[in-house]
């Protein structure tokens, strides 16, 4: 910090609260970055990133009601379902990127991939730990 900046902390007290408001939000920054990585997304997606006039069997409205989150602080799940190429990956991972940024841990994976992971587990016995994973 220069002393230019230090210059306008006359008061200890209020130097000691802007530093410790400085290094709550470098570790809120720093927690947010780490639990991006522990996601695994295949990319980083965002809502306003989809295109809802590609595709119009998408609904808007009831996806940004989505995005606050409510599903997941009453332990709700929500399912998309469709062909390939509409967006279901896209609008997981974004609201995944919502819930990282209001604080929650996200894992990404695709139900293929799930499967396979659950039957890898059957057989090496290790199904109970992996299942908790996702608990």
């Amino acid at each position: 910090m220069s002393g230019e900046r230090l210059g306008q902390f006359n008061d200890p007290v209020r130097l000691v609260e802007y530093l410790v408001q400085e290094e709550v939000s470098a570790r809120d920054v720093t927690l947010k970055q780490a639990n991006l990585h522990k996601a695994k997304f295949p990319s980083l997606k965002t809502i306003d990133d989809f295109d809802f006039a590609l595709q119009p069997t998408v609904d808007e409205t009831r996806i940004r009601k989505l995005a606050n989150l409510d599903f997941v602080r009453s332990a709700e799940n929500i399912l998309f379902l469709g062909p390939s190429g509409i967006g279901k990956s896209h609008l997981a991972v974004a609201l995944g990127y919502e819930a990282i940024k209001a604080g929650y841990k996200v894992r990404f994976v695709t139900a293929q991939d799930l499967t396979s992971q659950f039957y890898a587990s059957l057989a090496d016995g290790t199904f109970g730990r992996e299942l908790k994973i996702y608990d």
